[in-house]
């Protein structure tokens, strides 16, 4: 049994225009490659991003923490580990 779409209708198709229909039809390859529906919550989405910025901003700061690391000799003097990366 066919399905009863009602958006199918082939009267509907010619005088309706889909943006969607649109840029799947076009191309050389066009269908070839899909991409898939997401079918995630947004809200854990959004929380996946924030925790995803919040890890890098903390690698950002221990990152800087490495390159500004230094340690004091036995005479005073302070002694940067890698001095090219400190200004």
């Amino acid at each position: 049994m066919p399905d009863s779409n009602p958006t199918d209708s082939p009267a509907e198709s010619t005088n309706s225009f889909s943006l969607s229909a649109f840029i799947r039809e076009r191309g050389v390859l066009s269908g070839l490659l899909e991409i898939p529906k997401d079918h995630f919550p947004w809200s854990l989405t959004t929380v996946l991003i924030v925790l995803a910025y919040l890890l890098s901003f903390w690698v950002r700061l221990e990152w800087i923490d490495f390159a500004q690391m230094s340690y004091t000799n036995d005479t005073g003097e302070v002694i940067h580990a890698d001095p090219e990366m400190v200004r």
